[in-house]
């Protein structure tokens, strides 16, 4: 699925504007990697999310585990 960059930027800024997602920059030692790191989009709620994405009691995979324990330290 294609989609282009300027269309996801948008979402987005939407998506901030109504406080569905928040971005939060990286933070690093060195400025040159803080700059070149993409921010990381949390959600404000996570079953919103997890129904978007089908994934509502099917949280399997390691990596998804690990977001939202991440997700849940942003939110408190």
């Amino acid at each position: 699925m294609n989609v282009a960059f300027a269309t996801v930027k948008n979402n987005l800024w939407y998506a901030q504007m109504i406080f569905l997602v928040e971005l939060i920059s990286p933070i690093a030692r060195n400025v040159r990697k803080e700059i070149s790191k993409s921010p990381v989009p949390y959600f404000w709620n996570l079953g919103l999310r997890n129904h978007s994405l089908v994934l509502f009691g099917h949280l399997e995979r390691p990596l998804e585990k690990g977001f939202i324990f991440e997700n849940l330290i942003f939110l408190v």
